[in-house]
């Protein structure tokens, strides 16, 4: 399965980092962008191709998310591509309203690789137990 981390790159590099890590050791192929991106690439058509490719997108919401012109990018790529996405907010983060449809966790900094062990596990069981809020 393929997760695309989206994040903010004011204050969210650590944690798709950390992300990665746990998606990594549990068999998951991700994608995130100071990693990934290939040299010379166009930013927006490389982004909008690893949403496409990806099974979901961990949207990881810190305290500058709201401000982010990339974060809102994929986010819309997401959206628009009808892709299940994990809602992460940092200790109570800005939420975009456009993902309140979507299950989504406000949770502390030192809680958040626990989370993303719970959604690799989730996920590899196909979320019998979580509701679908995305209509």
């Amino acid at each position: 399965m393929n997760v695309f981390i989206s994040y903010s790159t004011a204050d969210g590099l650590e944690l798709a980092r950390k992300a990665d890590a746990v998606f990594g050791e549990e068999g998951f192929s991700t994608w995130y962008w100071h990693r990934d991106r290939r040299s010379g690439a166009y930013t927006f058509d490389e982004i909008a191709e690893r949403v496409r490719d990806c099974d979901y997108v961990l949207y990881i919401c810190t305290e500058s998310s709201g401000d982010s012109g990339g974060q809102r990018f994929e986010r819309n790529q997401a959206l628009a591509r009808d892709k299940d996405i994990w809602v992460i907010a940092m200790d109570r983060a800005y939420v975009p309203s456009a993902l309140f449809a979507f299950n989504q966790n406000v949770i502390s900094t030192d809680e958040f690789t626990g989370e993303c062990q719970k959604l690799a596990d989730e996920s590899k069981r196909g979320f019998p137990n979580w509701p679908r809020y995305k209509t």
